[in-house]
């Protein structure tokens, strides 16, 4: 008999949903179904900025830190990915704004 497989991963919230280019930003990932060992990242078509220090709590909540890099604004995918492969994407779920000049 084959394993049971466990169930996709849901993302349901981004918090926050948005950060400013070249600073680095503590982002929550509420869902379901994240796995110990699952990775975060925000993808743009080719570009990806991985997220750091992924913490996976109860299996419905990831903190993570990431570095924005300068010139990346727009919406951004977020994706979780189980050590198993199963991923799941937020389309447009973060938003990457300019540092405001001047400040």
């Amino acid at each position: 008999p084959s394993a049971i497989k466990p169930p996709s991963p849901t993302i349901s919230a981004v918090e926050p949903g948005t950060g400013i280019a070249g600073e680095t930003v503590r982002i929550n990932v509420s869902g379901t179904g994240f796995q110990p060992g699952a990775s975060v990242s925000l993808n743009k078509g080719d570009k990806k900025i991985p997220a750091q220090e992924v913490t996976v709590v109860q299996g419905n909540k990831i903190t993570c830190f990431v570095n924005i890099i300068p010139d990346v604004v727009g919406k951004w995918d977020v994706v979780v990915m189980n050590p198993d492969q199963q991923t799941v994407t937020l389309p447009g779920g973060f938003v990457i704004t300019k540092k405001q000049a001047g400040g």
